[in-house]
């Protein structure tokens, strides 16, 4: 668990590559608890762009029973990662999902959610 606290601090300022060294331990999920430490775990792969690794384990926490921020949380991360591989369509329905999932209890997921809208919504209205 400290592993994972000093790996969300690295990942607050930016160091990326040590918040993941910092998580390269950290055993595959096999209860909601360790899904939620997966969760963070799948956030930073995806940002350093591990996108195999974090889609796996995505699609690994989609079985655990997390709370609807989790949820959020983890839709948002898997828009990241359908717009890193060319999916806008998927990547809009995520952001949307994530959005009404987290809402006032997870401010900082829900702008970050709002955000992926804006920036798709503002590619689709460039001139070709």
């Amino acid at each position: 668990m400290n592993s994972v606290r000093e790996a969300l601090a690295l990942q607050r300022s930016g160091q990326l590559g040590r918040a993941r060294e910092k998580l390269r331990g950290l055993p595959p999920p096999h209860d909601t608890d360790s899904a939620r430490l997966s969760l963070h775990k799948a956030a930073i792969l995806e940002q350093v762009g591990e996108h195999g690794e974090s889609a796996a384990l995505c699609e690994a926490l989609r079985s655990y029973s997390l709370n609807d921020s989790e949820r959020g949380r983890l839709a948002y991360v898997r828009g990241r990662l359908a717009i890193d591989i060319g999916r806008p369509a998927e990547a809009l329905q995520l952001f949307q999902e994530a959005a009404r999932l987290t809402g006032p209890q997870d401010l900082e997921t829900f702008c970050w959610a709002q955000i992926g809208l804006l920036n798709l919504m503002s590619e689709r209205g460039k001139p070709e």
